[in-house]
């Protein structure tokens, strides 16, 4: 079994039993009367430096919050909890699913604050963001890994969230010459936006890009392109990035044929549950690319349908 790895300072207790004894009463308390029943998940590996249990102040307030990793049967969660006046409130970071009849297992660690989080160049595009305040990583026991960070009121996912903007800074301004990619990236497929009045002659498309070798079926970037067809042999310029989430089993990514309230829009593209049929209905993610600013924009999936491409004629 691989062990995921971190490029940061691991600051913890020695072993399961040492955070045991050591887990602060108030903490046992508040575990004992929200979660009951539940006990401290095992390590990965027994014997190993993995943890269970870990301290650190996450949202920057100068108390000490807590990380546990706990579990019930087959049922395991993360959880990180803010520090308040007289007790906790709980935050669930991850669920531990090792599939029915397994006990979970966790992988805690620290990020303390000034470490940067880095992206794995193996497998993504590289970047880093540094933090701010103490962080959570909760490793899958394995090679993969996600760093809890607290913003805005809430922890979001550095790898997924935050290090995106390290990757727009990579690829932002980019030009090329639409056949060779920098970096081992490989081109998917592009598709043309517009309004409804520029469609036809439009200079912008969303091309989807990945490390070359992949062995993702979904693509894992998008680039909003502008086609400059005087520029020489410089003919395409990246105009703004993002990470594309991956799509589960049962959605499908719709390129083209969106409509908002009944009204084409050629500068929607979307994600949607796929029920066979010949129109996505449920849409679980929109975007607009808007051409007048140049940006990707997140949008409100309601009112959103589009055409299914996988539909059968």
């Amino acid at each position: 079994m691989k062990r995921f790895w971190i490029l940061l300072t691991l600051l913890f207790a020695a072993s399961l039993a040492v955070q045991a004894q050591t887990l602060p009463t108030k903490v046992n308390n508040f575990l004992k009367k929200s979660y009951p029943g539940w006990e401290l998940s095992k390590p990965c590996i027994s014997e190993s430096t993995d943890k269970n249990f870990g301290s650190g102040d996450f949202n920057g307030d100068g108390k000490t919050d807590y990380t546990v990793a706990i579990s019930k049967g087959s049922r395991g969660y993360t959880l990180a909890l803010i520090a308040t006046a007289n007790s906790f409130k709980a935050y669930n970071l991850k669920a531990l699913d090792w599939g029915a009849g397994n006990v979970p297992l966790a992988s805690l660690a620290m990020a303390r604050k000034g470490s940067e989080i880095y992206k794995n160049e193996k497998t993504e595009y590289g970047g880093k963001f540094k933090i701010k305040t103490d962080a959570v990583i909760v490793g899958d026991c394995d090679d993969g890994q996600n760093t809890f960070y607290w913003q805005n009121g809430k922890f979001v996912i550095v790898e997924d969230e935050l290090i995106q903007k390290s990757v727009k800074e990579l690829y932002i301004g980019l030009k090329h010459d639409g056949k060779e990619l920098p970096d081992k990236l490989e081109w998917l497929y592009s598709f043309q936006v517009g309004t409804t009045e520029t469609i036809a002659n439009s200079p912008f498309a969303v091309s989807l890009v990945r490390p070359k070798g992949s062995k993702l079926s979904n693509p894992t970037m998008l680039w909003l392109e502008k086609h400059n067809r005087n520029s020489g042999a410089e003919k395409y310029e990246v105009l703004d990035v993002i990470k594309f989430p991956p799509l589960r089993k049962n959605e499908t990514i719709a390129m083209s044929g969106c409509k908002l309230n009944g009204k084409w829009n050629p500068e929607i593209f979307a994600i949607g549950i796929n029920e066979k049929k010949e129109n996505l209905t449920k849409i679980t993610r929109a975007w607009q690319a808007n051409t007048k600013e140049g940006i990707f924009e997140d949008i409100p999936i309601d009112g959103i349908t589009c055409l299914n491409e996988e539909a059968e004629p």
